[in-house]
């Protein structure tokens, strides 16, 4: 039986779980219990069935993982995200305790056509072993190791967009309850504007909340900001091709640009440049999305509606498969003697990840 509520909480990594208060006590559970603490009370609001954690940072591979952990001296995105589920189940009834798990899903599964949760799996293998050497892993470039990461989004639109359509597509009986936090303001107001003007992919059973979080209290982004919406609600259906059309998705940060971190204007103003800017993008994804969809159904001519219903009973089942920064390149040497990860000894040997969730 689906669960009726679940509480999806995706979390960016470097200036909000690696906060300031992490570089002093160089642990992620004694400096972040205010999220810790933010979670449990989104726990007790919601009364979810199931609490997923994911992995929001832009470190969606194993070698942007490794860049950045070294970049700024942390532990992995992936040590982090456990050790955040460790310690929010410490914080839980016993009887509750099996309702928090790890979702699996990075972007290299997807671009790389591997199923949800493999990366995440071979990352932790890689970091159980001091094995530092990438090249076996798959990336947000696919299989491709020398070329330039143009996956690699400072937004996070397509990151959101994979997890969120993942999740619903999955639990589309359920209400999910969608939870990102991050520390960059300006990556909020692009991910509102984002799924406010093109609300169509933002699935019905999803509320979506922008957090602010840097160490210190966690603060909804739309509701401090945009006329006290504490959400934003979904409109759209799921996208049950979104491993596919994924790989046709505008890269938003390459269209917007920086202008956003310059721009001295209100929400509503920078909604209104988004659209502008994204919507002729958008307008060739549908185009992609469709003529993906024809290839896949092996037919040539269909009508919108035809394609709505066609598409409707084919699941994503049937495809393959200001605060630090995170980097968004990576040297193409595979020499492992410079590299160093901090260690994570994990003290609840229960915790294993699985293709849809975890622990």
């Amino acid at each position: 039986m689906a669960p009726s509520k679940i509480l999806a909480i995706s979390i960016d990594m470097d200036g909000c779980i690696f906060n300031e208060s992490y570089f002093l006590t160089q642990s992620v559970k004694k400096s972040n219990q205010n999220i810790l603490n933010y979670i449990k009370s989104r726990i007790d609001d919601v009364k979810p069935d199931k609490v997923l954690l994911l992995v929001g940072s832009a470190r969606q591979d194993y070698r942007l993982d490794l860049l950045n952990s070294n970049y700024n001296n942390t532990h992995s995105a992936i040590d982090a995200i456990r050790e955040i589920a460790i310690s929010l189940r410490s914080m839980l009834p016993k009887n509750e305790v099996k309702m928090v798990q790890i979702n699996g899903l990075l972007l290299a599964d997807l671009y790389s056509g591997e199923s949800e949760g493999y990366s995440f799996k071979l990352i932790k293998t890689s970091l159980e072993k001091s094995d530092y050497d990438y090249s076996t892993h798959p990336s947000i470039n696919g299989y491709d190791k020398t070329s330039e990461i143009n996956n690699f989004d400072d937004y996070k639109y397509n990151i959101l967009y994979a997890q969120i359509h993942s999740l619903s597509s999955r639990f589309e009986g359920s209400k999910i309850y969608f939870d990102f936090v991050d520390d960059r303001s300006d990556i909020h107001a692009v991910l509102y504007a984002m799924f406010n003007s093109f609300s169509k992919y933002l699935p019905i059973n999803v509320q979506l909340r922008l957090n602010s979080y840097s160490g210190c209290k966690v603060l909804n982004f739309s509701e401090k900001y945009y006329k006290g919406q504490a959400f934003l609600p979904g409109y759209g259906d799921y996208d049950p091709y979104y491993a596919e059309n994924i790989k046709f998705l505008p890269n938003v940060s390459q269209i917007v640009g920086k202008q956003i971190f310059s721009m001295k204007v209100n929400l509503p103003q920078i909604c209104e440049y988004v659209f502008h800017k994204v919507k002729g993008h958008i307008d060739d994804f549908e185009m992609q999305k469709k003529a993906s969809l024809q290839k896949l159904l092996e037919v040539h001519t269909l009508s919108d509606d035809e394609l709505f219903e066609k598409s409707a009973k084919h699941k994503s089942s049937s495809l393959p498969g200001n605060s630090l920064r995170c980097l968004g390149t990576f040297s193409t040497s595979n020499n492992t003697n410079s590299t160093k990860v901090k260690n994570f000894e994990c003290e609840d040997e229960d915790l294993e990840v699985s293709s849809v969730m975890s622990i």
